[in-house]
């Protein structure tokens, strides 16, 4: 019971530190404030942008805060001072906005609760309504007849409907068939018929089901809403009361390409078609998100309303989606028939295993089914014999033998469907993570504020903003340098891409669009020189297993038994091949234990005949070389990732002229006079901004150096970032080695405090001083002088009689 109280109180405390590291992010620039608290009640009361922030973070009605008098400001702001100096720092500050925070989310975590009931209680109380309705007197079953009744009623349907919140539509559209399946799954017993608890569990299911979809969908649309919300609301607010009145909202829409693109992002409809609404729209659209007929919309009305609006857009995207799945799978469909069609050589209409292989080593008939199922038809091609009967049982779903044409369409629809929804998604994830990048490339670019590129601030961005340029690159997944490279004609092609509608202007979804599709593309391309650099990694790796093998004493059966493979294991040799074909340190394998070699031997002999054959040595060496590879890729990756987005901040924190790479002079002064700046780079390697802030002049120039890979004497933001990127992979090793450290240091102690308490003499579980004094001098009688022995003996906690538990020693010692 302690130890779980324990974690409790733990997750507890990591929660909190999780909590109020996301709040601080979310005041970045006040970490100097120290205000008296008076001066600070002040400060809140006049700073519309300080209240709506606050409000955002800890989901507080603004309106609510903004209305609160002076008086009880300066009350609660007076307890926020906990270290009662008078003033409010920024660690106050951010305490009291987390407990804000957390009564909040406690009570809409409750309101959350009350209104599930309430949903549940209701759609409990309507079901059993509408089975008493559907059944006929006296009976309390519904037969499938009576079931088939009541979904043919269009009372009954209605109150099915209210309880379910499905529309009526659903039901009337059930053919026999669905009603049947329908029916037999409410009929949870298979009795044949359906009780009042059957019928009640069934709709209630479908009910909430529904409800915590809606819930779902509603929260993910206001998360989406809020942050573009936000910054809309601080482009057209002009008098900044932190409202709309209706000529701030009209002016925004007609005046402000910022405000558009905001409002554009936050509910997905295109800014083309926000600057066609005329101002009777608009007025209509000021009247329904003013819910609460003030005349103004307040910042609440104004992210509930976009997000209800971008639901309803969604939902009509959707739709649009849906189609053009079913026009994909329809082509998909034309393809696989085709395909088959050209394979089937016999006149039963299937293909037998001998038939299907000679299809898919045929190039017409693979090309025909990479088409219809998006698998690259070098991957057909490139298939084993083995490998091709796999892939034939896969198919021959009934196991008959042979392929019917309904399993040969289906099998590859199921293909089709899944790359499909996978490139989909893939798409939806890099289309998000260059939205916000595409927008602050495109305000960097955009001098006349027109909320388009044309071809002259195209160049100038290119050719004088390294900001621009930075943004573009991390959103396209390019060198700023391949960029900087483009000359005029190359611009003129790269604009002439982007601008589909050939406007002679880049709108911001073009823009987008354009960056999105060349990310995309580079991404296919990142992808082929993995797999190709993966190949040329087994290459070297499998030269180095077959040099090592080689070398081992195999005997006359030509394979590794465990001695032979234990003696090679302590051949300097071999240790050193080995350890070159799996790419891990030496001594991960010299310091293997007799054990450990044993656990190795077996986990190599994968078919367990006592041996270790050519081809399992090398299988298993190969394997721990790519699996090296692919983490230490992986981890590369991640770390680039976390890196980008503060690395491009703290570059323009930095950056002193227009030039797009630092010199030492801007570098050292961004380190020692630019807290932002250190912020970020602390922020993106995971070190605390202490380790830098230490850091001499000479340090800054050893590093400096080490980031300076082309020794050009200039750092580009591509340096920069792998740089970081390099430093933060160090320090999270660091972490992990030092977390194994320890719990290698816990899992010895454990062994050590069992052996002696285990081992001692019975009623022997302590230790005097004179025998600790001797056990150490035996063990190590050079590190134990007498000065170390007299204060470790003085420093422990002897109990009367002078002992000390064994347990208690090694816990002290550890």
């Amino acid at each position: 019971r302690v130890w779980n109280i324990e974690r409790q109180l733990i997750a507890g405390q990591l929660f909190a530190m999780a909590e109020t590291k996301i709040i601080a992010e979310n005041f970045e620039g006040l970490e100097g404030m120290n205000l008296p608290v008076a001066q600070f009640v002040q400060a809140f009361m006049t700073n519309p942008y300080l209240v709506r922030k606050v409000a955002l973070v800890t989901g507080f009605e603004e309106q609510i805060l903004r209305s609160i008098p002076a008086e009880e400001l300066l009350e609660v702001f007076v307890q926020w001072d906990t270290d009662s100096t008078g003033k409010i720092s920024f660690d106050n500050f951010i305490q009291g906005v987390y407990q804000m925070r957390y009564r909040i989310k406690a009570l809409q975590a409750q309101a959350a609760r009350d209104e599930e009931q309430y949903v549940l209680a209701d759609s409990v109380k309507r079901a059993k309504d509408a089975f008493d309705k559907a059944g006929k007197k006296g009976k309390d079953q519904l037969s499938l007849e009576d079931f088939i009744e009541a979904l043919s009623d269009m009372d009954q349907l209605q109150r099915i409907s209210a309880a379910t919140e499905l529309p009526v539509t659903f039901f009337e559209s059930l053919s026999a068939v669905s009603l049947l399946d329908l029916f037999k799954q409410v009929d949870l017993d298979s009795s044949g018929t359906i009780s009042l608890e059957e019928w009640v569990e069934a709709l209630v299911q479908i009910r909430m089901s529904s409800y915590y979809e809606r819930k779902t969908e509603e929260q993910e649309a206001m998360d989406a809403v809020r942050e573009h919300a936000e910054a809309a609301l601080n482009e057209g607010d002009a008098d900044w009361n932190g409202e709309f009145d209706f000529m701030e909202f009209v002016t925004a829409f007609k005046t402000n390409s910022r405000f558009l693109r905001k409002v554009s992002l936050a509910t997905s409809i295109p800014v083309q078609e926000l600057r066609t609404l005329q101002t009777e729209s608009l007025e209509d659209l000021f009247l329904s998100l003013d819910t609460d007929l003030s005349g103004t919309i307040s910042f609440a009305e104004f992210v509930k309303g976009l997000a209800e609006i971008r639901l309803i857009r969604m939902e009509s995207v959707g739709d649009h989606a849906d189609s053009i799945e079913a026009s994909v799978m329809n082509s998909a469909v034309m393809a696989a028939t085709e395909a088959f069609e050209e394979a089937d050589l016999s006149v039963l209409g299937e293909l037998d295993l001998h038939t299907f292989v000679q299809a898919l080593t045929d190039p017409v008939v693979a090309t025909k089914v990479s088409q219809a199922t998006s698998v690259p038809v070098e991957w057909f091609l490139s298939l084993t014999a083995e490998q091709l009967v796999d892939l034939f049982q896969d198919i021959d779903a009934d196991s008959n033998g042979s392929i019917s044409f309904a399993e040969w369409i289906s099998a590859l629809l199921r293909v089709r469907k899944a790359n499909y929804e996978e490139d989909k998604a893939a798409r939806q994830e890099e289309a998000k993570a260059i939205q916000k990048l595409a927008e602050e490339a495109l305000e960097e670019g955009d001098l006349d504020l027109s909320g388009e590129l044309d071809f002259r601030e195209f160049i100038a961005a290119f050719r004088r903003n390294p900001r621009f340029v930075r943004k573009v690159a991390v959103a396209t997944d390019t060198c700023v340098e391949d960029l900087e490279s483009l000359d005029i004609e190359d611009l003129e092609e790269f604009f002439t891409e982007l601008d589909t509608d050939g406007s002679g202007t880049i709108s911001f979804e073009e823009f987008a669009n354009g960056l999105l599709e060349i990310r995309l593309r580079r991404n296919a391309y990142s992808q082929e020189e993995v797999e190709a650099e993966n190949q040329a990694i087994i290459d070297v790796a499998y030269l180095d297993a077959l040099d090592a093998f080689s070398q081992a004493d195999l005997g006359v059966t030509g394979e590794l038994d465990l001695d032979a493979f234990y003696k090679a294991l302590q051949d300097p040799g071999i240790l050193e091949k080995v350890a070159w074909a799996t790419n891990l340190p030496l001594e991960s394998f010299a310091n293997l234990t007799r054990k450990g070699i044993e656990e190795l031997f077996v986990g190599m002999d994968f078919d367990s005949s006592g041996t270790i054959s050519f081809n399992e040595w090398v299988a298993a060496l190969v394997k721990t070389r790519q699996d090296v590879f692919l983490q230490e890729k992986l981890q590369q990756e991640r770390a680039m990732g976390a890196v980008v987005e503060d690395a491009m901040a703290a570059m323009d924190e930095a950056q002193e002229d227009s030039s797009a790479e630092l010199h030492l002079e801007g570098f050292i002064r961004a380190f020692q006079t630019k807290p932002s700046f250190l912020r970020k780079v602390s922020h993106a390697t995971g070190l605390a901004i202490e380790e830098f802030k230490r850091l001499q002049e000479s340090d800054l120039k050893e590093l400096f150096s080490a980031l300076d890979m082309d020794f050009s004497g200039t750092v580009s933001f591509t340096e920069f970032v792998q740089g970081l990127a390099a430093i933060r992979v160090a320090h999270e090793n660091e972490l992990q080695e030092a977390q194994h450290q320890a719990e290698a240091s816990q899992q010895s102690a454990r062994f050590v405090k069992d052996v002696m308490v285990n081992s001692a003499p019975e009623g022997k579980d302590s230790i005097t001083a004179e025998d600790l004094i001797e056990l150490l001098r035996f063990l190590d009688s050079k590190r134990w002088t007498a000065p170390k022995l007299e204060k470790l003996v003085d420093g422990l906690p002897w109990d009367r009689d002078g002992n000390l538990p064994l347990g208690h020693l090694v816990e002290l010692l550890y």
